[in-house]
């Protein structure tokens, strides 16, 4: 499915270095006329004009910038682009089997969210969409090969054979800095009574009670620090679940079922604890009573998933393995543990 090497390397992209010394949204600007992975995909003519604008303006609150403009200012663009055009270009040309929905998703047009939380929900949900690529690229990169991908109309998130020759289905999750997480380090570079402001002001601004209780119950947290290993050890089963319930939607009996669970640098601090010291028994899953929080958040998933209760072992038992990946710097990743379920795929 991949366009030729030949293809991939001739891109600028791949090889381009930002000049600090100089104005670094021109030299972008110019790279994005001459990369259609740029202009075409994540950064096309319907975005552009109000991102550059953006860009170009006052950072918000949470010093909040441009994932794309970032990497190409720290040399590290082509982590991005390289699986745009390996994956989603032909020729120089958008694949026709793109699903329906996935460019709109990719896009960087996080930036203009009405306010600083929702600009980092809206980013945490853009970069999962790239996340699924660039881990498909690194597993490419230690010998798997990439079959397809939800992204072009696959039935996971990633299709791929292992070195080994054996099928696999996979689906990734990613977890990125929670609201709480993310409050509380906002909260520390502002006076008490400019962040009790900035709270008002976005609390303002929702409609939906259920989402007003939310945001004013993470202020709260975000003020007192209050954040609860417990919950976050939940977290990771809850979405190690959801995986698992995806996979199991799929026509995949003759192929293993993987689930990888990348964890951004930021977050991996709040679930070390949980993850070194064995909070989750895998080999029979259960939720933790100790997190003051997670009935509210359980309650409002089962809406989602009403059996949860009853099916969560033997859902996360229909894995072959749960990979746990932490994000360690700008889109490099180490594989941190791999847990087996010993089921295997019929042959």
């Amino acid at each position: 499915m991949a366009p030729t090497m030949s293809e991939v390397i001739s891109c600028p992209c791949l090889n381009a270095k930002a000049n600090r010394h100089s104005d670094v949204l021109n030299q972008f600007e110019e790279l994005r006329k001459n990369c259609v992975a740029l202009r075409k995909i994540l950064l096309p003519d319907d975005v552009w004009p109000v991102f550059k604008e953006s860009i170009s303006g006052e950072f918000d609150e949470a010093r909040h910038f441009s994932i794309l403009l970032s990497a190409f200012k720290d040399n590290c663009l082509y982590k991005i682009t390289s699986p745009i055009h390996k994956y989603l270009l032909d020729n120089q040309r958008v694949k026709g089997s793109i699903k329906k929905g996935y460019l709109q998703d990719i896009k960087e047009n996080w930036i203009k969210a009405r306010n600083f939380l929702r600009r980092q929900q809206r980013l945490r949900e853009y970069y999962g969409k790239v996340i699924e690529l660039l881990i498909a690229e690194w597993l490419e990169n230690q010998g798997w090969n990439i079959a397809n991908l939800e992204a072009t109309c696959g039935n996971s998130d990633i299709e791929a054979s292992s070195p080994e020759n054996i099928p696999h289905c996979i689906e990734v999750k990613y977890i990125g800095t929670s609201d709480d997480v993310f409050l509380a380090t906002v909260s520390t570079g502002l006076t008490k009574d400019m962040f009790s402001y900035l709270s008002e002001n976005i609390i303002a601004q929702e409609i939906d009670e259920l989402n007003r209780k939310k945001i004013i119950k993470s202020f709260e947290k975000a003020i007192h620090r209050d954040l609860d290993p417990f919950c976050g050890a939940n977290y990771l089963l809850y979405r190690t679940y959801e995986a698992a319930k995806q996979l199991q939607k799929v026509n995949n009996h003759l192929k293993y079922n993987n689930v990888i669970v990348v964890i951004s640098n930021i977050a991996w601090a709040h679930l070390q604890i949980a993850i070194d010291d064995n909070f989750i028994d895998w080999q029979g899953p259960s939720f933790l009573d100790k997190c003051h929080e997670w009935d509210d958040f359980l309650l409002k998933e089962k809406k989602k998933y009403p059996d949860i209760d009853k099916d969560l072992q033997s859902t996360i038992h229909s894995l072959n393995q749960l990979w746990i990946i932490q994000e360690k710097s700008y889109f490099n990743f180490s594989l941190q543990c791999i847990v087996n379920f010993g089921i295997k795929a019929n042959n």
